[in-house]
């Protein structure tokens, strides 16, 4: 009689994302966070989207060649570096080497994403300006030495 109970208990912990083991604060915290926590989470999605949006004007304007995609609904951005002319292997080693930025290399998720790279924009503001700065640098650098 008990087993089943503990079973029903296990089941709805886990469809909570909850684990059998967690302690009574983890749970506390977990409670309040979905009871309470509405205007952090639009707080949190407004920031994401104004690091969306820094992302976009920043790029456009210091790096045009760069091409950020819409959001659907994430905190990854996805950006075509097509127009460098240059190969998806030759960006993640210039981004890697030069700019000494680690992006999620588009080419990880098929063929069809060679040239793009992933950006997470669920940063402070400081730590994305910095990585653009580092890109845009490298990428001119790059465009000057060969074109």
């Amino acid at each position: 009689m008990f087993g089943v109970e503990r079973n029903e208990f296990k089941t709805t912990l886990q469809a909570l994302g909850l684990s059998v083991g967690a302690n009574i604060f983890g749970m506390l915290a977990i409670k309040t966070a979905y009871n309470k926590g509405k205007d952090w989470l639009k707080d949190v999605l407004n920031y994401i989207y104004q690091n969306y949006l820094f992302l976009k004007q920043d790029l456009s304007q210091y790096l045009p060649e760069a091409i950020v995609f819409p959001l659907e609904g994430t905190y990854l951005a996805w950006v075509d570096f097509h127009s460098l002319g240059i190969t998806s292997k030759e960006l993640d080693l210039l981004l890697k080497h030069q700019a000494k930025v680690l992006l999620d290399d588009g080419g990880m998720f098929g063929e069809c994403s060679q040239g793009f790279q992933r950006f997470n924009i669920a940063c402070p503001r400081k730590v994305l300006e910095e990585t653009l700065n580092r890109i845009v640098n490298a990428a001119s650098i790059y465009i000057q030495e060969n074109h």
